[in-house]
């Protein structure tokens, strides 16, 4: 048990709620405790979290712009993480064939080689088209699409980006074909062309299976110059759902129809090492602090957005969204600073205090990032910035005192989701236990928050990674809860019973220390788990072997480069197959039929020296048998030669079988594996004295 005792203030009874989320005609539920279960490698950390700029329109990056400016772009805006730029004029699904030379591959390749703290750069892809209607159906026009995409990889790897901004929205005007409509949608009639699909006789069920099938190929295209990549969308699930207005018979006739279906095959061809991230734009409008977890008419609360895959996504990809997919949050620079829909209320005072409130809370919401859209001003030299407000000076103090770990000081407060809203300072709510950057064993965690002053409170609520764990209405605030196994941002929000309330400063609970991560890899039967303490990493696995073509495990990693090792000792095992087994690895990619080579104790087989020589290949083995935990083991990588050591003692070193060439990447994933081989059953080891060199 794991429970921290500080007092708390407040007046009502405990209350905690596992959170079942239904939204509105859900199909399929995970509540919180589900999600939380799953142990997702989201979200980041305060201080790893992202914030990346997207200007478009008036002052649209270009890779030739960005390729002779990045430099200083870097140099002003150190508080930025990086930004999203054009590469090419065409769209994306238009009959057009892309070549190196069109996307200006050598401009790409010299923003790879001025990237220095722009670390998390996008290229745009506009998901529409100017001359042919998109229709799935049409195999001529996908082979050139496909192609397109898999260039386009290539130009993301060219430049060093992180992956594309897939913008999904489709601009109307009577200009842009729509790949999303099944038929004309009655409440957006101006387009161009007419669907193909009903008029000819197809159903919408066929036309979603065929946009499944292109969103498969398009990523997998994309894959193949860039196989872990991150696609960020201006919109997924969250805005199909929104569309259907509550009821999934209207998806058909909606806005993004088939976009659930082309989102499913994309999801479907991600790679384990790949992330594909709901952008969220509906988030642009926030102007209460509670928009960012709760409903309102822009369906852009983290809630929303997180659970509403739910109703338009294949329920066997749910899994692979709540592992692999992210919600991003998105500040709308021109709506803050009232040039978007401008409002005589809306003073230089007010918007500035509005943009730090929605670049700190969509910060503080997502899990990874946070998109800053700019239309009408130039981000990077001030160009057409308001009168009377510092634009960057606003995003810098959001940043700064978002990463530094402190409360903004006011929420947002709008009754109504219209006008101007109140600017609300108290009270102040706090969490007083556990301390920030405290690691979590698994079982009870108790939360406690202090109010300050206690007066007229309504209530206090409990947030992990933006989902609701909990609420109070009575002294003391604080909730207990047993299934907090994973790596957790947390915060309360206080209520008073006029409506207004406020929120305190995130704190972050670990599993693991960093740069450490834990997640299953191939799909055990069972979920996995991993926690950290007194210098022990306790690590939990299902799985039915690490072997053969295809691997099932529990791993904890990290990533390493070029020549290293990795250092353990076994202390314990548990015995729920004779070849149950733990130990180190060097893995290419998190992919289950990646190459590897692992030192491993088994419980009755002795030390073993494993590997995959070929992705997808059969696995080799070298063997000491009569060993057993505790005992220490050690991989060892020189270029592209793989050892295994084991030792008794941590002094005297042995190698196991015969050094194997193995070609990997630079880059790699270095880490602590542990299987049960057995599919039904998990099985616990500890291993102690880690370490993991460069």
């Amino acid at each position: 048990m794991n429970v921290y005792n500080v007092h708390v203030v407040d007046n009502g009874d405990f209350y905690m709620n596992t959170c079942k989320f239904v939204v509105l005609a859900a199909m399929v539920f995970f509540s919180a405790e589900e999600l939380f279960a799953q142990n997702p490698v989201y979200p980041f950390h305060p201080k790893e979290k992202k914030l990346i700029v997207f200007q478009a329109y008036n002052y649209e990056d270009w890779v030739d712009d960005v390729a002779l400016n990045l430099d200083s772009m870097q140099a002003d805006r150190p508080y930025v993480d990086g930004l999203v730029f054009r590469a090419s004029s065409d769209f994306a699904f238009d009959n057009v064939v892309w070549t190196e030379s069109s996307m200006r591959f050598t401009d790409l390749a010299t923003i790879s080689t001025k990237t220095t703290t722009f670390k998390e750069n996008f290229i745009l892809v506009n998901a529409i088209s100017y001359y042919a209607n998109p229709d799935f159906f049409n195999d001529a026009l996908w082979t050139t699409i496909i192609s397109n995409a898999q260039l386009m990889g290539k130009a993301v790897a060219t430049a060093g980006c992180k992956g594309i901004m897939f913008d999904a929205e489709f601009y109307t005007g009577g200009q842009t074909y729509s790949p999303w409509w099944y038929t004309v949608p009655a409440d957006n009639p101006n387009h161009q062309g007419t669907p193909p699909y009903a008029g000819a006789g197809i159903t919408f069920d066929q036309a979603k299976a065929k946009a499944r099938q292109r969103g498969k190929e398009y990523v997998q295209a994309l894959q193949v110059y860039m196989p872990k990549i991150t696609i960020m969308t201006t919109c997924l699930y969250g805005s199909a759902w929104h569309y259907c207005s509550g009821n999934i018979a209207n998806l058909s006739s909606s806005q993004y129809a088939l976009l659930p279906a082309f989102a499913d095959g994309m999801l479907e061809a991600l790679n384990a090492d790949s992330v594909l991230v709901d952008g969220n734009e509906g988030s642009y409008y926030c102007s209460d602090t509670t928009n960012y977890v709760q409903d309102n008419v822009h369906g852009s609360n983290y809630n929303l957005i997180r659970l509403s895959a739910s109703n338009v996504c294949d329920p066997a990809l749910l899994p692979k969204w709540n592992l692999q997919g992210q919600v991003a949050m998105a500040p709308f620079m021109d709506y803050c600073y009232n040039i978007y829909s401008p409002q005589t209320w809306n003073t230089p005072t007010y918007q500035s205090k509005w943009m730090k409130h929605n670049v700190y809370n969509s910060l503080l919401a997502t899990d990874q990032y946070a998109w800053v859209y700019v239309e009408s001003m130039n981000f990077w030299t001030g160009e057409n910035q308001p009168f009377g407000v510092d634009v960057f000076a606003d995003v810098n103090d959001a940043v700064t005192t978002f990463r530094n770990g402190t409360a903004l000081g006011y929420d947002m407060y709008n009754a109504t989701d219209s006008g101007a809203s109140q600017f609300i300072s108290t009270p102040i709510v706090a969490i007083t236990s556990p301390a920030d950057n405290t690691m979590i064993a698994p079982g009870n965690v108790t939360i406690n928050a202090t109010v300050s002053p206690n007066t007229s409170i309504d209530r206090v609520e409990f947030y992990a990674n933006s989902l609701k764990i909990g609420e109070v209405s009575t002294s003391p605030y604080s909730i207990t809860t047993s299934f907090l196994i994973a790596d957790y941002t947390i915060y309360a929000r206080v209520f008073k019973t006029d409506g207004t309330h406020a929120t305190s400063a995130p704190i972050t609970l670990l599993a693991l220390p960093s740069p450490w991560k834990s997640r299953d890899i191939g799909s055990p039967g069972a979920a996995g788990s991993a926690v950290y303490g007194n210098g022990t990493f306790t690590v939990t696995g299902s799985g039915g072997d690490i072997w053969d073509t295809s691997d099932q495990f529990r791993y904890v990693y990290q990533t390493a480069s070029g020549d290293c090792q990795i250092t353990a000792r076994v202390a314990s095992l548990q015995n729920v197959n004779a070849w149950s087994k733990a130990g180190v690895m060097v893995r290419e990619t998190l992919n289950a039929n990646s190459t590897f080579a692992m030192m491993v104790m088994t419980a009755s087989n002795g030390a073993c020296f494993q590997y995959r020589t070929s992705t997808g290949g059969n696995c080799g083995l070298g063997q000491s048998a009569g060993k057993a935990a505790p005992y220490w083991v050690r991989v060892k990588r020189a270029g592209n030669t793989f050892t295994g050591y084991m030792s008794p003692d941590g002094n005297t070193w042995t190698p196991v079988g015969a050094p194997q060439t193995i070609t990997m990447g630079a880059s790699v994933y270095i880490g602590l594996p542990v299987t049960s081989h057995n599919n039904s059953a998990l099985c616990t080891a500890a291993m102690d004295n880690v370490t993991a060199t460069p």
